[in-house]
């Protein structure tokens, strides 16, 4: 199940963060609540360990919360196929494993890019499951919950 929130409120178990490699030079988180949080995503983008580059993947724990890093690469070099990969390389991430509900943030409230996450998480979360056994504390990716909130507001 999908849902759409008008703002991040990071209360779901883990939290997915679609980051452009421009917002990761520049280190700019505003749209995160929490001042703690923003200071340590802040940490980590200025010491260079996550770098935001397509398809690359950096967990932080945070409160019990798994905050999950995922690079999206040059926006302007970025089209609607490499976004579905990137959604579903970080949602099908063995972080999220064990997990029931993610609320994925991302940067651009534009209807290319939204229909891009929505299709990244519907096609690249689905699996044929009629003849498979999943283990007790493994949640499915296409049985999970999904938050969607961007950091942009929208202007209607």
């Amino acid at each position: 199940m999908i849902q759409f929130r008008e703002r991040v409120l990071l209360d779901k178990p883990a939290v997915v963060i679609l980051v452009e490699s421009a917002s990761a030079r520049t280190a700019s988180l505003e749209s995160i609540p929490h001042p703690a949080l923003r200071a340590q995503l802040q940490g980590v983008l200025t010491s260079g360990s996550f770098s935001a580059d397509k398809g690359e993947i950096f967990p932080v724990v945070w409160e019990k919360k798994i905050i999950l890093l995922a690079g999206l690469g040059e926006i302007k070099d970025a089209n609607p196929t490499s976004l579905r990969i990137v959604v579903r390389q970080a949602l099908l991430s063995s972080y999220l494993k064990k997990v029931k509900e993610v609320e994925v943030i991302f940067a651009r409230f534009e209807d290319p890019f939204v229909t891009a996450v929505i299709e990244g998480i519907l096609l690249g979360t689905y699996a044929w499951t009629k003849y498979r056994t999943v283990k007790e504390k493994e949640v499915a990716a296409s049985d999970r919950q999904y938050s969607l909130a961007c950091e942009e507001q929208p202007l209607y």
